[in-house]
């Protein structure tokens, strides 16, 4: 897949950046755009100025499908599509630590706003709330 960078008058592309297959969503987080890659179930990591690879994608859970993603209380969240986890990223390390969600079936969309983080569950027409820690705990 690919990402590109628009000027918003002329509508021209002014960069280009590769990701992964699939890409579903993207958060800015510390200089960095995070692009969540269903089909590869990855995050691809791109400089945000330019567009250039900013290191190796970062290799998610087996059967993973991230798709919503976003930045807050310093992880970068998404949401990993069946089996209704969601994975919280530290954006300077990029280790990677899945949060279990209680009655979700699949993690689709995501938010991260006061309060916490949100994931919306498609399968079951819900949302779910997430309390985020450090250490990615409920």
């Amino acid at each position: 897949g690919s990402v590109w960078s628009l000027d918003v008058n002329s509508g021209k592309r002014l960069a280009e950046g590769t990701v992964g297959a699939n890409p579903k969503g993207v958060a800015y987080a510390d200089g960095k755009l995070f692009v969540s890659n269903t089909d590869s179930g990855t995050v691809s990591v791109l400089d945000s100025g330019t567009l250039k690879s900013a290191g190796k994608d970062i290799v998610l859970g087996a059967n993973s499908q991230p798709r919503g993603i976003g930045f807050g209380y310093g992880s970068v969240w998404v949401a990993e599509g069946t089996g209704g986890k969601v994975a919280q990223i530290n954006p300077t390390t990029r280790d990677v630590q899945l949060v279990a969600q209680k009655h979700v079936d699949e993690a689709d969309g995501l938010a991260v706003g006061p309060g916490g983080v949100w994931t919306a569950n498609g399968f079951g027409q819900t949302v779910a709330r997430i309390n985020p820690t450090p250490t990615g705990k409920k």
